[in-house]
């Protein structure tokens, strides 16, 4: 697993190299990416996935719901990582081919340890709670 999230560090720092902005809030997903991977390493995993998190919602680089889906999967939150797997597929350029296929194969993993509800037409602002938690996707 370590392994995985070494991987998704790398495409990110690598993204991060291209001519494209270098926007303050960029340098701090950085910043907080490299805390998480520490964290992660050291097993504070609650930690380590809030830094993924706060990372993300300053620079929603889908790399970053890899990260966020190792800490999940170690946690025990399988759903949770199954969710964001989705998401950095939805989200993934061709250019992660490699980290796409990692995570399809981590996915189909997940997904025959868990279930799948979908909710469609559900009214706008409506929240849906499993087992007390506030879902963060209607999937």
């Amino acid at each position: 697993m370590l392994r995985f999230v070494a991987v998704a560090c790398v495409l990110f720092a690598a993204a991060g190299a291209r001519a494209d902005e270098d926007s303050p809030e960029k340098q701090q997903a950085r910043m907080l990416l490299a805390q998480g991977n520490q964290l992660f390493e050291k097993g504070d995993l609650r930690a380590a996935l809030a830094d993924f998190r706060a990372a993300y919602a300053l620079y929603p680089s889908p790399k970053l719901l890899v990260n966020a889906a190792a800490a999940e999967r170690e946690l025990g939150d399988q759903a949770g990582a199954a969710t964001d797997l989705r998401h950095f597929l939805d989200d993934a350029t061709e250019d992660d081919s490699s980290l796409i296929d990692k995570a399809r194969a981590d996915l189909r993993g997940l997904e025959k340890k868990s279930g799948r509800i979908g909710l469609k037409g559900w009214p706008h602002g409506t929240t849906l709670e499993i087992d007390g938690r506030t879902a963060r996707d209607p999937t």
